[in-house]
């Protein structure tokens, strides 16, 4: 339910978190969950068109970097295989699109 408009009123985005590092700047948060996992170094987040979401996303926010999120989850969805919450992984990506992974 939160659109930002940027600069030029034309250009939106809605990131899943907008904060503040502890150095002032601002930064957006994406987040994705999957059943296969799709990070940055991955055929699936080439393919996948997340990286030039958060590009756009920082362009229209002004953002320096964005946290990337993503949740490999297990499961079906049945009542008989539930999803599962997986392990999570976070990658910095910044507006020059350099990618620090990390993992927790």
């Amino acid at each position: 339910s939160r659109l930002v408009r940027g600069a030029n009123p034309r250009h939106l985005a809605s990131p899943d978190g907008v904060g503040v590092d502890f150095n002032g700047r601002l930064v957006i948060a994406e987040i994705k969950t999957g059943g296969r996992r799709v990070m940055p170094g991955t055929v699936e987040f080439d393919l996948s068109g997340y990286l030039a979401q958060m590009v756009w996303q920082m362009h229209v926010i002004g953002a320096e970097e964005c946290v990337y999120a993503f949740e490999l989850r297990g499961g079906q969805g049945t009542a008989a295989d539930p999803f599962t919450a997986g392990e999570v992984e976070f990658a910095w990506i910044d507006r020059l699109d350099h990618v620090r992974l990390c993992r927790e």
